[in-house]
């Protein structure tokens, strides 16, 4: 028996040993490559979710947006002051400002981590200006947080619900975009539903009328993807042509005026489009070359295209390409490469551009975040420090081309307010299911094309932080293995 043991044994631990080092290795490989890369701008920050499942967080941190330690997520939403975080298991988590109900926990607290009660079953999630949505697999929309615009869509106008609840009548979405005050929805069908502020005809149903319950926007099939901006609505169509609707005071509609219009119209010019997304005052979109376009209002630069001019008509941002993801914030802009690389321009006067240099209130090309590669593991290019700032904004000198051509208002004669709105931000996001494309985000109302937008005062991390969670697990099958050895060796002797 002994003879028997002894052959056994070594045997027995050789095996221990290449069984638990390939069943941990096993692991963590399905861990750190399960997850699509994607942006999220915010207002005045901005997330960034790694193939790892891990979340990176930078800029303005008033209210805690920028979060704290989270992994296993599989998407995320940035809005003007509140995060959002999608798990794999269908759960969200929420955190930042909570003073209109947004982050769903019951209460109007500012909290900096909660899961959201009741949701379950969630595969798309998007943050607006104080309110919050989900989608959850079975097509319904559910939402929370400010409803004084009827941006929640329940029907009524109350002003908030700290809790979620479903959108009525609404059903087969399978995307869902969040602007500051009003929201889209794309249906299975291809059709797009709007609901929420509409002075300045960004709901494209041919009124000037807000609404509390989710109407059709007019003329739109065959639609792959939807982005909401502040006050403006982008759509991209199946044939890679994109339509737009809502404010135009910066050339955001991109077609070559600066007249407002509340239905869709297509951009002339403007094809093989992949993705899109609706910042606070422009533009963004990704053509399936690899190289991006922006049109709208250049505050600080957000065109990329080196200099600080609005543009009426699409324009090509400066010195990028091979981008896979593009997201639109408040009046910053970030691209993802194809090889994980993160480029960001624009406003940076809270560093939301994540460059390291908040001393520098604007960047009128892409530089790369050099501390950042989104297809690598959680366990690469950790910053070395984060540098809490606050800076004074100062605006570059703006000059506004008037448009080559002029067209008449829509035949709709409901008066605008004379005034855009100056709440911020907004974010988009779609089903993990869909398109490689990750979600867009959006933001703040930038009026016209020369509104300087005041820094808030408030902390700021100028360098990409991680939200450190599980990179890896370990086996304790080897030790098994050991103790068996061990006193199977004693027994022997």
């Amino acid at each position: 028996m002994k003879k028997i043991l002894a052959i056994l044994l070594p045997a027995l631990l050789i095996f221990g040993v290449m069984f638990a080092v390939g069943a941990n290795a096993q692991i963590k490989m399905q861990a750190a490559f399960t997850t699509r890369p994607m942006l999220a701008a915010g207002e005045f920050y901005t997330l960034a979710l790694k193939s790892d499942g891990t979340v990176w967080a930078w800029g303005h941190n008033l209210y805690g947006q920028l979060g704290g330690s989270v992994s296993g997520v599989s998407a995320i939403a940035a809005g003007d002051y509140h995060s959002l975080v999608l798990y794999s298991n269908g759960t969200v988590e929420a955190w930042g400002r909570n003073n209109e109900g947004q982050l769903g926990d019951g209460t109007n607290s500012n909290i900096y981590y909660t899961l959201v009660p009741g949701l379950i079953d969630v595969c798309a999630v998007a943050a607006g200006s104080g309110f919050s949505l989900a989608l959850k697999n079975d097509g319904t929309v559910w939402g929370w947080g400010k409803n004084n615009i009827g941006q929640l869509g329940r029907g009524a106008s109350f002003d908030s619900y700290y809790i979620p609840a479903q959108v009525p009548g609404l059903s087969g979405v399978n995307t869902i975009s969040a602007g500051v005050h009003h929201s889209l929805a794309l249906k299975s069908d291809g059709t797009v539903w709007a609901w929420g502020y509409n002075s300045y005809g960004q709901l494209g149903d041919g009124t000037y009328t807000n609404s509390n319950v989710p109407v059709q926007v007019l003329g739109l099939s065959g639609i792959l993807e939807i982005s909401a901006g502040s006050v403006h609505s982008l759509a991209l169509k199946k044939d890679g042509t994109v339509w737009a609707w809502g404010h135009n005071g910066g050339g955001q509609l991109g077609n070559g005026t600066n007249t407002i219009s509340n239905y869709p119209i297509q951009i002339p010019g403007l094809s093989g489009i992949n993705a899109i997304s609706a910042g606070g005052g422009h533009s963004l979109a990704l053509k399936s070359d690899g190289t991006v376009w922006a049109f709208g209002g250049n505050s600080y630069g957000c065109l990329g295209d080196g200099t600080s001019t609005s543009r009426y008509s699409p324009v090509l941002v400066s010195g990028i390409n091979g981008v896979i993801a593009i997201s639109a914030g408040a009046s910053h802009s970030h691209a993802l490469k194809s090889d994980g690389t993160v480029w960001s321009w624009g406003r940076n006067a809270s560093g939301e551009l994540g460059l390291g240099d908040g001393s520098k209130t604007y960047y009128l090309r892409p530089e790369q975040i050099e501390w950042l590669n989104l297809g690598e593991s959680s366990q690469q290019h950790i910053p070395t420090s984060t540098t809490t700032t606050t800076t004074t904004t100062t605006k570059p000198t703006t000059t506004t081309t008037k448009p080559a051509t002029t067209t008449t208002k829509p035949a709709v004669t409901t008066t605008n307010p004379a005034t855009t709105t100056t709440k911020p931000v907004t974010t988009t996001t779609k089903p993990v299911t869909t398109t490689t494309k990750p979600a867009t985000t959006t933001t703040k109302p930038d009026t016209t094309t020369t509104t300087t937008t005041a820094a808030p005062t408030g902390p700021s991390v100028t360098q990409p932080t991680k939200t450190i969670g599980n990179t890896g697990y370990r086996s304790n099958i080897l030790n098994w293995f050991l103790y068996i050895f061990f006193f199977g060796w004693l027994w022997m002797r």
